[in-house]
């Protein structure tokens, strides 16, 4: 699992930080992300080690360290480089007992040897660490109140019948013929009268013979269309059969067409 460390946007606003120069911060955001490979109290290796693990000179290491120093993020010493507060504030991996544990370890050490001082100094671990135990106790409780949250809003989401897509609404038919039993919309009349030169003697014939049988159709258009397709047949029929009497009786149709009967 990979670790992180977490960066307070308050930062922005320090005005301590704010003044660092661009190596020194630089340099203070990486420091804080090697204190944050081992979450050991914020303890870091020597400058040398620290140069070459960030591919700098040691006197670039060491001239931001101070400037981090004299800001109070880093504390120095002949052995030591440390990141303050550091697991103060990186408390992600570890359990409120531990936290409030490091946290009287940092004040122990940091202690006056004096023991009225020391006296004083556990009165007020005690209460700091009361008071960490009970912001660890509130954010836990947080913690488990939105994730419960965020389990019922799923749930709720899942169970949620799906939005349908509203149907795109049907034109509008008009009524046509003396009958006004000829349903039509703008786009079918359109359509037959780019097809039809007698549209207009065609709906009124449908619309006599629909009253008279009592006709029903789902689609009237189609209806007509069917009917001319019908006529056309008919026709054609009609014209082939024409054909064939003209050529099986020549004669009689010339003597017909010379008396002026045909």
């Amino acid at each position: 699992m990979e670790k992180y460390i977490k960066l307070y946007t308050k930062m922005l606003d320090n005005p301590k930080t704010g003044k660092l120069k661009d190596r020194a911060w630089r340099i203070m955001i990486e420091v804080f992300l090697m204190a944050g490979e081992t979450f050991d109290d914020g303890k870091l290796p020597d400058v040398e080690m620290i140069a070459w693990r960030l591919r700098r000179s040691e006197k670039d290491v060491r001239d931001a360290l101070h400037e981090l120093a004299k800001i109070g993020t880093v504390s120095l010493s002949e052995d030591n480089v440390i990141v303050t507060n550091f697991e103060e504030y990186q408390n992600t991996n570890q359990t409120a007992y531990e936290r409030v544990k490091n946290y009287r370890k940092r004040h122990r050490d940091n202690a006056n040897d004096n023991a009225n001082d020391n006296a004083n100094d556990n009165g007020t671990d005690n209460a700091d660490d009361m008071k960490m135990i009970t912001i660890d106790i509130d954010r836990d409780k947080d913690i488990d109140k939105n994730k419960e949250l965020m389990e019922v809003k799923e749930s709720v989401l899942k169970s949620a019948p799906a939005k349908k897509t509203p149907a795109k609404p049907k034109p509008e038919k008009h009524a046509y013929g003396s009958f006004g039993n000829v349903l039509l919309t703008d786009a079918e009349v359109e359509s037959l009268r780019k097809k039809f030169t007698d549209v207009d003697n065609r709906i009124e014939y449908f619309s006599t013979k629909k009253k008279a049988k009592g006709y029903v159709y789902k689609s009237d258009y189609a209806a007509i269309l069917a009917w001319a397709d019908d006529d056309a047949e008919k026709a054609k029929a009609n014209g082939k059969a024409a054909q064939k009497t003209v050529n099986e009786y020549p004669d009689i149709y010339t003597q017909l067409k010379a008396e002026g009967v045909l």
